[in-house]
């Protein structure tokens, strides 16, 4: 499978209630990455949260990667789950060195999902509860798994699976940027097969829409990503839209 043949794109909604999109999403195709941001804070905290979140990972990402190529003729795809922790974290630190000088940012914060997706593998690092979902023969699985108070609380047993949407203040980000100077993200690596989905999305698209609602549009909107995209944002407006929507799909190719 060569990297050129890995399709992306990604789309992003304000959803029906919300005043303004603290949600970011963007896409290097030429580079198989794919990250996306869903903001916290108090007035436009959010938004530049976000938007700090993808623009500095992908920034110091790049630049981590022309020096190594410059330096070496390339790097090896084991390297790019390391340079994507690396990216991230100096992300985090720029996100916390906002918040310390500028009053108004207090409180300010992002989940981040980032993902390199490589010929023979990907790499993944998250934070928050954005989350990263695997289509593969038409069975849909969730990769990540949300760092919120609900999800703690389910995993030490206090409340059933059913529960954790219903929970009260269940919705709490145990990990997010911004909040530390250290942070302890996940960090996968997964092995891709041909005719492989990967859909990244904001909780303005979980919370709304159903594993096998996203199942089903995928398959049916397969063979075209923005009309798959489109149709996954109708969806999480027709069933409420409370929240701002951000989905990115990659596509392996098939043959």
């Amino acid at each position: 499978m060569s990297t050129s043949n890995i399709e992306l794109a990604c789309n992003t909604d304000i959803g029906l209630l919300r005043s303004r999109n603290e949600d970011n999403v963007a896409i290097w195709p030429e580079h198989g990455l794919a990250i996306l941001a869903d903001g916290i804070g108090g007035n436009n905290a959010g938004q530049l949260a976000s938007k700090v979140a993808v623009d500095a990972t992908y920034e110091n990402w790049i630049n981590t990667v022309a020096s190594m190529s410059g330096a070496s003729g390339g790097f090896s795809g084991s390297a790019s789950g390391d340079l994507l922790m690396v990216a991230v974290s100096i992300a985090n630190h720029q996100i916390h060195d906002l918040v310390k000088t500028e009053a108004d940012l207090d409180g300010m914060g992002s989940t981040i999902i980032a993902c390199h997706f490589g010929d023979e593998a990907i790499h993944v690092v998250h934070l928050g509860d954005s989350r990263l979902y695997q289509l593969r023969d038409g069975i849909l699985t969730q990769l990540t798994v949300d760092h919120t108070f609900a999800q703690r609380s389910y995993e030490l047993g206090e409340i059933k699976e059913s529960e954790i949407s219903t929970y009260p203040g269940g919705n709490f980000l145990l990990k997010s940027l911004g909040t530390d100077l250290a942070i302890e993200p996940d960090v996968l690596e997964l092995e891709p097969q041909q005719g492989d989905l990967y859909l990244l999305c904001s909780d303005g698209l979980s919370d709304m829409v159903a594993p096998d609602e996203i199942t089903t549009t995928l398959t049916e909107h397969s063979a075209n990503l923005e009309t798959a995209l489109q149709a996954l944002i109708d969806l999480a407006n027709a069933n409420g839209g409370r929240d701002n929507i951000a989905v990115a799909i990659a596509r392996y190719p098939s043959t």
